[in-house]
């Protein structure tokens, strides 16, 4: 920040140079101190999170309500590209429609939002803390797609989170994405969290759904299961 105040360039705005930095360096590595991003929160409201604590879950991959993504038409075109090429979907891709609506959509929209309304009450009962939804599905029909684009729909209203890897600490990570921000006063009142669990193996996705039944996490699972292709 000091370095960035003290160069004169002409005709370039300070906003711009910025810009420039951050495109250059990274957005996980340019953060001004004490930046914060916002999740939602209780009523309809939004809590403020530090980056820095953010950026340590390392297995997540957080949707924000408000994310600060690149605006550059170079970065947006080759995002696009690499989606229509096969990549998975990138919040640049769902933030600019890239990818279509498919015939599954709300059926699985519906399920997720009534698991999500059936944890937001005051009192729940203490054995059904976590709701697994399953996605079978068979290889490029485009599930990832579909369950990425769930979670973008819904990251203003509840925490979403992708989930990029499991290991022993995924549980607390996604235990901390739900109740961060809540204190003892309102955390009954605390919302759920949504996380993706995709192409991952059968036997990890159920040893981590078993852990966050053990933290007793306000949680939601959208889970994807591939099965074989067959002739009917």
């Amino acid at each position: 920040q000091k370095d960035l105040h003290e160069c004169t360039i002409t005709d370039i705005s300070w906003s711009l140079l910025k810009e420039i930095v951050r495109e250059m360096v990274g957005p996980s590595n340019f953060e001004e101190r004490g930046t914060a991003i916002k999740l939602p929160y209780f009523n309809g409201g939004l809590k403020e999170v530090l980056n820095k604590i953010v950026n340590s879950w390392n297995d997540l991959e957080v949707y924000s309500p408000n994310p600060r993504l690149p605006s550059f038409a170079e970065h947006i075109e080759k995002e696009r590209n690499a989606f229509y090429k096969g990549s998975q979907a990138s919040q640049v891709n769902l933030f600019h429609n890239h990818s279509i609506p498919r015939s599954l959509e709300k059926e699985i929209h519906n399920k997720v939002e009534r698991a999500l309304k059936s944890l937001s009450k005051e009192n729940i009962d203490a054995n059904y803390h976590m709701k697994t939804i399953t996605l079978p599905y068979e290889p490029g029909s485009g599930a990832t797609t579909l369950c990425r684009r769930i979670l973008w729909n819904r990251r203003k209203d509840y925490r979403c989170a992708v989930v990029k890897a499991i290991t022993s600490s995924t549980d607390y990570q996604i235990d901390k994405l739900q109740s961060i921000g809540y204190d003892d006063r309102n955390f009954n009142y605390s919302l759920p969290v949504l996380v993706l669990v995709d192409n991952f193996p059968e036997r990890d996705v159920r040893l981590l759904t078993e852990h966050i039944m053990k933290r007793q996490t306000k949680c939601v699972v959208l889970a994807t299961l591939p099965i074989a292709k067959s002739a009917t």
